[in-house]
């Protein structure tokens, strides 16, 4: 299960300053070593009915993310 503080994230959203400060924040979550890479890893070990929930909830999660650093890339430019 992720379970992600959106709020949190967003608050450190706001003190970067530079895309690339946003570009190594937005790692963390989507780079090799990321929360969502090792999210979608995890699924290759659960059964079918296991892997449809995690699976769901990870794209879940991956879009609310991509959104999140949208918006403020949008502000940081």
């Amino acid at each position: 299960m992720l379970n992600l503080d959106y709020a949190q994230i967003a608050t450190e959203l706001t003190q970067l300053t530079r895309e690339a400060d946003l570009n190594e924040y937005k790692a963390k979550f989507f780079g090799k070593e990321g929360v969502i890479t090792k999210s979608y890893q995890q699924l290759r070990q659960l059964d079918s009915e296991a892997k449809a929930a995690l699976g769901q909830e990870i794209n879940i999660t991956k879009q609310k993310l991509e959104n999140l650093f949208q918006e403020y890339k949008k502000q940081l430019l």
